[in-house]
């Protein structure tokens, strides 16, 4: 064993042997010549002494000045052919063992990771008991995880606890411009390996980068590099398979930043790679932990050092920029003269490895205001929505090319991000866009690299992690097969977040302001300022980490109006959506699905608002437009789509309501294509809803979702399939408001401006409002309010009232001049209206008569209809006769009519029309519009 012992040590050390052989012999007869000559040079006279010993002093100089300059020059080639150097011995190029002195007490954290690696260690140790048990030696271990977070440190504190030889060699060694270098150079680092197993009872070799030589292999180009890369490949492979014998100790290990499904299958089969280990980014307590170990090794503060909070700042950070944070502190404190680094120098060195360091360039006043503006919109978007992060700090100070930045934080760790989450950075990203768009209305070439990560983002999205509204999952085998529909999922998922953002910035425009006027103030604002402008605002955090505004009262069942009937219906469904475990008894089924009919304006929406915020569960609003689009499927993706995100609200918060606003736009009767796509469109978008309706039966216990839709439309006109029970359970009715409902919307209204209740008279306005809708009074005292502002009074007044009431009826007036025959005219047929509306229809009140030109008339008669209910057939003739009167008296003082009797004669048909085809009024004897109903069936 010793003589083996022998030939392997002369094997590995015999330049070293031989250099130290010739340097000896060279010393020794070096040393005899100088004896003889000292012995010759005693001989001699003293004259030809000084002769002698001149020129053996000159001889020897020249002597060893020659011998140095042609000992360098055969050292040099002999080194160039013989060890690397030379294109034969290119493959030859030798792996030096690296000395390393890594403790286990060095390595900071990873508690988990460290359990697995010290098992590793002990297989490594016992590697003797092992083999008696019958066990094979492990012979891979693959660390696996992003940059900077000790893998290296770890393989290196693995050979130090273990005493092996350590062979350190990087992925990028193995490739050069020749053909079978990869392959020479790997079997010369096994080579060396087994060597150094036999002398030292095992060796490690750590290749680092690994995934550089040890992808997929490829199918060769035809210029060679792909040959080359496989045969690398196949090689290492060869290698692995070769460690089998039982007295080689020999571990590989190796490092890579991307996933393990990237490298080659062979390498991580069993046998090869028998351990796969994950080194990622430190936890809290783990950061905790590094920051100490660090901060240890310099002089800082305890006191003011808050280590806790630097953790927190420091989340998605590796081990490595922890380090490099508390080195570049140091320096920063040096440079400031203090023998102590404390908080400021630890957030500025954060700051500056962020960020990057601050320039000393200019910015003029409007580039200034648009970093602030562009820098306020990602502040905005972040506090208002993206739930998991924070602003550290917002700057306008340029650094890194830019004319601002916006430091965020993450406030919790996130390992995996669920589309919401990708959401709000997307959101981030596009927040200083929409706010420059805002203000300016154009853009800069500042948000160039925030749109293009945007853009990366949405791509991702779609084409990798399957989040796209089309129902597309992955990437296509063939890339642009479906290129078309991913790139208008990508283009749905970008415009909806600016939409959004838009909607949110443009609704916060104070705060946007504000920010960006202390930006520009300031220069910098930090987490504590900002905090302060959101709470003065009532931007607060809610329970789930999400910001949530505050100013403005959720609407419950006291903001609804009237619709007494109505509200009891909704509270009843409210009770069976929270009390689910009762109705379950008692053998109910829960209620899936609610149908609000009624006018425009009568508060469907608000009623559907009141249910959610009553029952307190999320509610997720659409408008039926949303889901009409000019491409054949996507208004199925999106119906899909919305029911997805329902369902993942009611795992979470128990129960989730969808409303869908002008629900006839995908709820009427299914028709026939003719050939265009439209309707087949339609007729598909229909179909994906009633298959989601049906699927939310099916698994009732585990969704407890009610879609709510809302239509302008009459029952009939509503496909059957969406009324049958099962669907849509309940239907709603709410219709314009009586007198007594107006009397309270008008009472609820006129409380929220200031009004001279001495002037005015609910009842009459509720009176003389017949037919109007919640949505159009509240527009009359809000049009009452502005006038009162423009008139410089304190209250409205009966006058700001009828005033309004006039504008939103009549329009307003035109400043047009009008010739005296015109005038005439018009007062002959205004009065006209007038007689007429006195005589045959006593319950339409002329409430004014004018010829002051408005919209497209010279004059009107504004009426009002006074009482409730339905009209007769008498009253119906009696509007009919009102409207014929202006071109009646037209043609009895004139003998002739002008264009303006247009508008009466079509308003008198369409009552006519409806009298005979609709309410069966017609002296004919037909009942019913039959016509209507045959293409309505």
């Amino acid at each position: 064993m010793n003589t083996k012992k022998i030939k392997i040590f002369l094997k590995l050390y015999w330049i070293r042997i031989l250099i130290i052989t010739l340097v000896s012999l060279l010393f020794i007869s070096l040393a005899c010549v100088v004896t003889a000559g000292i012995k010759a040079y005693l001989s001699m006279e003293p004259f030809y002494q000084k002769s002698t010993l001149a020129q053996i002093a000159f001889g020897l100089y020249a002597g060893i000045f020659q011998a140095l300059i042609f000992a360098s020059i055969y050292m040099g080639f002999h080194y160039w052919f013989m060890f690397g150097g030379g294109i034969a011995k290119m493959g030859k190029k030798k792996v030096k063992t690296e000395k390393v002195n890594v403790k286990w007490a060095d390595v900071v954290g990873m508690k988990s990771i460290k359990k697995e690696v010290w098992e590793v260690i002990r297989l490594i140790k016992d590697r003797v008991k092992l083999q008696q048990a019958g066990g094979k030696i492990i012979k891979g271990v693959l660390m696996v995880g992003p940059p900077g977070c000790g893998k290296t440190y770890l393989a290196k504190a693995i050979a130090t606890e273990t005493g092996l030889p350590f062979l350190h060699a990087v992925g990028s060694e193995f490739q050069g411009m020749f053909m079978g270098i990869g392959s020479s150079r790997i079997r010369s680092l096994f080579k060396e390996a087994r060597a150094l197993s036999e002398l030292h009872g095992g060796c490690i070799i750590f290749i680092d980068e690994i995934d550089t030589i040890a992808r997929t292999r490829v199918t060769p180009g035809g210029f060679g590099g792909g040959i080359d890369y496989n045969a690398t490949v196949n090689q290492l492979l060869a290698e692995l398979d070769g460690m089998s014998h039982a007295n080689e100790n020999i571990v590989i290990m190796a490092a890579t930043n991307v996933n393990t499904d990237e490298l080659d299958p062979a390498l991580m089969r069993a046998g090869r790679f028998d351990r796969k280990i994950y080194v990622g980014y430190p936890g809290l307590e783990e950061r905790e932990q590094i920051l100490q170990y660090y901060l240890d090794r310099i002089s800082y503060n305890k006191e003011k050092v808050a280590i806790n909070k630097l953790a927190r700042l420091t989340v998605g950070n590796s081990p490595a920029d922890i380090a490099n944070i508390v080195r570049e502190a140091s320096l920063i404190a040096t440079r400031k003269s203090k023998t102590k680094v404390d908080t400021d120098d630890l957030h500025e060195a954060k700051e500056r490895l962020t960020l990057g360091i601050k320039t000393e360039i200019i910015l003029s006043p409007k580039d200034k205001e648009i970093a602030a503006y562009h820098e306020a919109g990602h502040t905005m978007v972040v506090y208002l929505l993206a739930p998991t992060q924070d602003v550290f700090k917002a700057s306008i100070i340029p650094r890194k090319g830019m004319g601002g930045a916006t430091w965020i934080v993450e406030t919790e760790e996130r390992f995996i991000l669920n589309k919401e989450e990708v959401l709000g950075k997307i959101k981030i990203l596009l927040g200083g866009y929409v706010a420059e768009k805002i203000r300016f209305g154009m853009t800069s070439a500042g948000v160039g690299d925030d749109l293009s990560k945007a853009n990366q983002l949405a791509e991702k999205m779609v084409t990798q992690w399957g989040m796209g509204t089309s129902g597309a999952v992955g990437v296509s085998s063939h890339p642009w097969a479906h290129r078309e529909v991913s790139e208008r999922d990508k283009e749905d998922i970008i415009n909806n977040c600016i939409n959004e953002i838009n909607e949110v910035l443009r609704k916060e425009k104070i705060i946007l302001d504000e920010i960006a006027q202390e930006l520009l103030k300031k220069d910098e604002l930090d987490y504590d300022e900002l905090e302060e402008i959101f709470k003065t605002h009532g931007i607060v955090k809610s329970a789930y980490g999400r910001k949530k505004v505050k100013t403005e009262k959720e609407i419950g069942w006291d903001d609804v109006i009237g619709m007494d009937e109505a509200k009891e219906e909704a509270k009843e469904i409210v009770t069976l959506i929270k009390d689910k475990v009762t109705l379950k008894q008692v053998g109910g089924q829960i209620i899936r699905g609610l149908l609000l009919f009624g006018p425009p304006g009568c508060g469907k929406t608000y009623l559907a608002s009141a249910i959610a915020n009553e029952a307190e569960i999320p509610f997720i609003t659409k408008a039926g437009s949303e889901f009409v689009e000019m491409y054949v499927g996507v208004g199925a993706s999106r119906i899909r789509h919305l029911f997805q995100e329902a369902r993942e609200k009611a795992l979470a918060k128990g129960a989730c309501i969808i409303f869908i606003d002008e629900f006839d736009a995908i709820g009427t009767k299914r028709g026939q294509d003719h050939g265009f796509g439209g309707t087949s469109e339609r007729n598909t978008t229909l179909n994906q809803l009633l298959v989601e309706m049906d699927g939310l039966k099916e698994k009732s216990e585990q969704y407890n979702i009610l879609i709510i839709g809302a239509t302008n439309m009459e029952e009939n006109q509503i496909d059957h399939a969406l009324l049958r029970p099962g669907r849509f359970d309940r239907k709603i009715y709410v219709d314009l408001p009586s007198f007594e409902d107006r009397k309270k919307t008008f009472t609820y209204y006129l409380n929220k401006i200031k009004y001279d209740s001495c002037e005015i008279d609910i009842d009459k306005f509720s009176g003389i409002t017949t037919g109007w809708s919640p949505a159009e009074i509240a527009n009359l005292i809000r049009e009452a309010a502005l006038l009162a502002v423009r008139n410089k009074k304190e209250k409205a007044g009966i006058k700001e009232i009828e005033e309004a009431r006039e504008r939103i009826e009549l329009g307003l007036k035109r400043r047009i001049k009008v010739s005296k025959k015109e005038r005439e005219k018009t007062a002959y047929h205004e009065a006209g209206h007038n007689i007429a509306s006195f005589f045959f229809e006593p319950t339409l009140k002329i409430f004014k008569l004018s010829i002051i030109p408005r919209k497209k008339t010279l004059g009107v008669a504004w009426t009002s209809r006074e009482g409730e209910g339905h009209l007769d057939r008498n009253q119906l003739l009696g509007r009919i006769k009102a409207d014929l009167a202006g071109y009646a008296a037209e043609k009895i003082k004139y003998g002739t009519t002008d264009p303006g009797a247009e508008g009466d004669f079509t308003s008198s048909i369409k009552i006519a029309h409806k009298m005979v085809w609709k309410w069966g009024m017609g002296e004919s004897g037909y009942i019913g519009n039959f016509h209507e109903l045959y293409f309505n069936d």
